[in-house]
Parts: C-alpha cells; structure tokens; sequence
C-alpha cells in the first residue's frame, strides 16, 4: 500500500512538472489590434486580448492587425501581414519569421537562448531588442538594444550586428561585415519590453478567417480593431480598416472614454 501511494505522489509530481514547464512555453496575448489568427486542427482560430498561444502554433494577421505576445520578461510582436510561428526547446526558443515582421525584447542572459529564424538569416541572442522583416526575396534585421549574432547558413558566413544597425540577407546576396550599414529612422521598431505592457484584457473582436478579414475584425474607429480594451462595433467585411468607427485613431485606445481623437468616443463613422 505504501508503495502504491508513493507510485501515485511521483505521478502526480511528474504530472504537474509537465503541466508547469507546457504553460511556460505558452504566450499571452497583452495587446491585439485587427484580425490575429492561430491555427488549431486545420482551423484559423480568431486569437482575443488574454488569448494563450501553445507552443509550435502557426499565427497570421491580417492586413492592418498585429499582436503582443508576453512570457514572463520577454515580448514578440507581430506586425501587419505576418506569418511566423513560436518554438521553445530545451529552455531555447526559436520565432519562425515565414512572412512579414517581428519584433522582439529578449530577456538578457548568460548564454543564447532566443533566435529568429528566416529562410535567409538566423538572427541569434542573450538578450537584446530588435526586428526582423521577412519577404520572399530578402531579410533584414534592425537592432535597436544590445547585440545581434546574424547568422548566413547558406553562405557559412556571421556577422555582429549592434544597436542602431542592420543587416540584410538574400539568395544572391550573402552577409558579410560590408552589408552591415546604419538602421533608418523609419526602421520598425521592437515592441516595449513585457513589463512595460498593458495589463491582459478581453477583446469583442469577431471571428473572421484570414481569407474574409480585412484589417481584421470589429473595431471602434479606423486600423481595424480594439486597441487596448476598445469595444468595437465595426464589421471589418463591408467596411475598409476595421468598419464602422466610434471616432479616429482606433476606438478606445487603452480604454480611455472621452471626446477627443486618437481615442475617444466620437461620433464619426469611417465607412
């Protein structure tokens, strides 16, 4: 009997161990704005504000959406038209960046442990926040903080990439120390770091396909979306930028109620 009770304990450890390190891998949703989608079981799943997004799951916005991720002191972003997926192995994650642009804040550590892989480049950290765009000719990473390990697999070839700088990388253009030139004031930039994000709310966005959405979803006011707790009452299929809006910039940004722009509740409607 002891024994089987202790069998039943090691189990039950073991099970919660696994249960503890699957939600680590898990990140949230602080900040949506459009049409963001997960792919579940052949499915595009419309993700919400507080949404979990598992391990190894394909994310897509839609033209005029984006999305925050936080997981514990880090954040990726995915911006307007993105495609990329999230992988966490052995206490190391990888950002698969089929398409489109992410941004990152990276926890600073002792070893590597976070990447953004291309079809071009690999770009590999400690700790550090920078963006990658990804098209089907090129990629390029801007680095804003820290320091960038860009990695050319194809061409055997790497390079360090430092805060104001970047790099691009393509079939018929290798990295080499030379490419490395001054990021542009408009380069994109990382998203803040996880402390510094809006707490987790719920969002009323509609479940749209990526295929029907455009600037993705129910919105108060233009860009297609709830920014940071807005209610949104557009309908994102008969109206351009995220319908039928409550005033300009967006809805209710960050859930302020007020009669100003770039936030309030106006009385405009962008049809």
């Amino acid at each position: 009997m002891r024994k089987s009770f202790a069998a039943a304990a090691v189990i039950t450890i073991a099970s919660a161990m696994s249960l503890s390190t699957a939600m680590a891998d898990d990140w949230t949703a602080v900040r949506l704005r459009g049409g963001v989608f997960a792919l579940e079981n052949g499915q595009w799943i419309q993700l919400l504000r507080g949404s979990v997004v598992p391990d190894d799951r394909v994310i897509k916005s839609a033209p005029g959406g984006r999305i925050t991720l936080v997981r514990g002191a880090e954040t990726i972003e995915l911006g307007s038209d993105t495609t990329a997926q999230i992988s966490d192995r052995s206490g190391f994650t990888t950002v698969y960046n089929h398409a489109g642009t992410v941004g990152i804040d990276a926890e600073a550590r002792n070893v590597k442990h976070f990447a953004v892989q291309t079809l071009f480049l690999a770009a590999v950290v400690k700790g550090t926040a920078f963006t990658v765009q990804t098209s089907p000719k090129a990629s390029t990473v801007a680095v804003t903080r820290g320091h960038v390990e860009v990695d050319d697999e194809k061409n055997d070839t790497s390079v360090g990439v430092f805060a104001g700088q970047q790099v691009s990388s393509s079939q018929d253009a290798p990295i080499t120390r030379a490419s490395i030139v001054n990021a542009p004031a408009n380069a994109p930039k990382p998203p803040l770091p996880a402390a510094q994000q809006p707490a987790t709310a719920q969002s009323n966005l509609s479940s749209k396909s990526p295929e029907s959405s455009h600037a993705g979803g129910n919105g108060n006011g233009n860009s297609g979306g709830n920014d940071a707790d807005g209610n949104g009452n557009g309908n994102s299929g008969s109206s351009h930028a995220g319908g039928n809006g409550n005033g300009n910039s967006g809805g209710n940004d960050a859930g302020e109620n007020g009669n100003s722009n770039a936030g309030g509740n106006g009385n405009g409607s962008k049809k």
